[in-house]
């Protein structure tokens, strides 16, 4: 697992927003070279995908990473070097379960969505 400290309130927001909860699992698919990144592409199931967005944030066990792009059954990453460097994300390798948060953000808006 990855840690890292919590925003406080009267903190400057620079990244994602995330809980630190585990929402359920996803499979690592493939890990592919492209440039100087590794994209780790992870299948999930259809109720977490819902609220995976292209651009958004998911965290994969802790780590708040950026969706590059959603696929059927599937969502990419892109893993910079920093990335790699310091995390434990290449510990796991295709085949291996992960754990997953979506973006809570998208389920606010379904929540408010499905209220009217």
């Amino acid at each position: 697992m990855n840690l890292e400290r919590s925003l406080r309130p009267t903190d400057r927001l620079s990244g994602h927003i995330v809980r630190g909860v585990v929402e359920g699992i996803a499979t690592i698919e493939s890990l592919t070279p492209e440039g100087n990144a590794l994209i780790a592409r992870f299948r999930t199931s259809q109720e977490l995908l819902r609220y995976v967005v292209v651009k958004g944030p998911v965290c994969v066990n802790g780590v708040s990473l950026t969706v590059t792009e959603k696929g059927a059954g599937t969502f990419p990453v892109s893993l910079v070097q920093y990335t790699r460097e310091h995390t434990n994300l290449l510990d796991q390798l295709p085949g291996d379960s992960v754990n997953i948060e979506t973006d809570i953000i998208a389920r606010y808006v379904e929540s408010i969505l499905a209220a009217r």
